[in-house]
């Protein structure tokens, strides 16, 4: 499974959930295979976006549903309902 992260830099750096990884929004949008594949991703693994608020992941998501990526989720309400849910976020040294 990959964790991608499509928040800005300095969202990302201020908070995300472990283990996702900061992703390149505009190759997400324009060369989305070539990209999820330098992440070493096959399509068959589980793609789940992440972004503040689910917007721009839930964007990205309906991108990724039109390549060979079919198992593609978005974490509906982003890092905000996490949060809200109870659950950390880690900062760029690793820190909640």
């Amino acid at each position: 499974m990959f964790l991608i992260d499509v928040s800005t830099p300095g969202e990302y750096k201020e908070g995300h959930i472990k283990g996702s990884l900061p992703g390149d929004l505009r190759l997400l949008r324009t060369r989305s295979e070539q990209y999820l594949e330098s992440l070493g991703a096959t399509p068959s693994d589980a793609i789940v976006l992440i972004c503040e608020t689910g917007s721009k992941s839930y964007r990205v998501a309906e991108v990724l549903l039109g390549t060979k990526y079919q198992n593609v989720y978005n974490l509906a309400g982003g890092k905000i309902d996490w949060v809200r849910e109870g659950y950390d976020l880690v900062t760029e040294d690793g820190k909640s």
